[in-house]
């Protein structure tokens, strides 16, 4: 019997030895480390550094704040053309129908105001987005596209859309 523990206790000792790692596995490792952020780091890129041509297209509402949307009108959506040089024209529809324009700078978009029809919305939900896009255009709204998924955000609120 103390020759078998002794045998076990053998097998699982471990030497120095077993532990360090060669110079060339560093390196390996760390290459593998230096691509995976570098992989990471486009995609992120590709989020913050967007042209207006990036945005061209029609999006249709998918979530508010995190929330899908179920209960209110599948038109409700945001189109976005050629407008200029930097200036996209911006139109679509929550409650009510709007349209402006709009300039993208270091990722953000951002409107003097969009006009607007002046419809009661009658839902509470359809009038806290509308006024909360009101609000993100007038004072700058974070804009992120990660394929056909296009977020508009601010402090408080977050946009979903995805392209038509």
């Amino acid at each position: 019997m103390r020759g078998l523990i002794i045998f076990f206790m053998d097998c699982y000792t471990l030497n120095y030895k077993d532990l360090v790692i060669g110079r060339e596995k560093v390196k390996k490792i760390v290459l593998i480390i230096a691509i995976a952020a570098f992989i990471v780091g486009c995609q992120m890129t590709k989020s913050t550094n967007l042209t207006t041509a990036d945005l061209y297209g029609k999006y249709h509402l998918v979530s508010f704040d995190q929330e899908a949307i179920t209960d209110v009108s599948t038109s409700m959506g945001i189109e976005f053309e050629q407008g200029g040089s930097d200036v996209l024209k911006v139109h679509g529809i929550l409650c009510n129908t709007f349209i402006g324009q709009a300039t993208l700078n270091n990722g953000q978009l951002k409107s003097d105001g969009l006009a607007s029809t002046r419809m009661a919305c009658f839902r509470q939900k359809e009038a806290t987005m509308e006024n909360a896009l009101n609000v993100m255009f007038k004072e700058g709204a974070i804009v992120k596209l990660k394929g056909d998924e296009l977020t508009l955000e601010d402090n408080n609120h977050s946009f979903v859309y995805k392209k038509q």
